[in-house]
């Protein structure tokens, strides 16, 4: 039988509370503690815009015409046109992000020719498949997964970049936007479970949801895994 919306959003909360890799990660842990390098945060840099954000607008938007509704579609466009930076005039997540990389003497093109790690192709792979090939639900929940851990994680590592690295609050804008972007209140994740009320009630979506979020926490820590790797020793 299927839970009540309430007790799914809280269930699936936990499963992102015990695997929240922007927090929990060593990498993380190791980043948040002061004990990277440049050339660690560098790394990190390039491997995010290969993994994830990089991914292209045109790959999200087949959520856009799975959609179930135009309540839905709304929310997909709104996703779309703040994560490209369509909307209003704030740039796009990649803009963000390429303004760090730029603080830490990181070039735009060097970033877009960035090798990407094995860890970092199967998180790009597996989101392309959760956006092409699953659900509604499934790709959308796929994200959430991730963004849910921004607010409070990014807070984290935005607290220690500039105090622990010295980087300057204005090249921090990645981190304090998707702090905004993906809140429980008011963005994203808060957007995310209210598509859970709506669209996942029956048991056949709920376990799907169930397992493209469990899915998505795996590979993002496979993918956080990998950054550790590559920046150890």
């Amino acid at each position: 039988m299927a839970l009540t919306a309430e007790a799914f959003i809280d269930r699936l909360q936990g499963e992102i509370r015990a695997r929240h890799a922007n927090l929990d990660h060593p990498f993380a842990k190791r980043l948040i503690e002061g004990k990277l390098t440049q050339e660690h945060l560098r790394v990190w840099v390039c491997q995010r815009y290969k993994g994830i954000t990089g991914i292209g607008m045109q790959n999200v938007a087949p959520l856009f015409i799975k959609a179930p509704d135009e309540g839905a579609r709304r929310h997909i466009w709104e996703l779309l046109g703040d994560e490209g930076g369509y909307a209003g005039e704030e740039p796009s997540h990649s803009e963000w992000l390429f303004t760090f990389g730029e603080a830490l003497g990181l070039g735009r093109e060097e970033i877009e020719r960035a090798e990407p790690l094995p860890e970092t192709i199967a998180v790009r792979n597996f989101f392309l498949n959760k956006m092409h090939m699953g659900t509604f639900m499934e790709g959308l929940m796929s994200m959430v997964a991730v963004e849910r851990q921004n607010p409070d994680g990014f807070a984290s590592w935005a607290n220690s970049l500039e105090e622990r690295y010295g980087v300057r609050k204005e090249d921090l804008v990645f981190f304090l936007g998707h702090v905004e972007a993906d809140s429980e209140e008011s963005g994203h994740s808060g957007e995310g479970w209210d598509m859970v009320r709506l669209y996942a009630n029956t048991d056949e979506a709920q376990e799907k949801v169930l397992r493209a979020v469990r899915e998505s926490l795996a590979m993002y820590w496979l993918f956080m895994d990998g950054i550790n790797r590559a920046t150890e020793g």
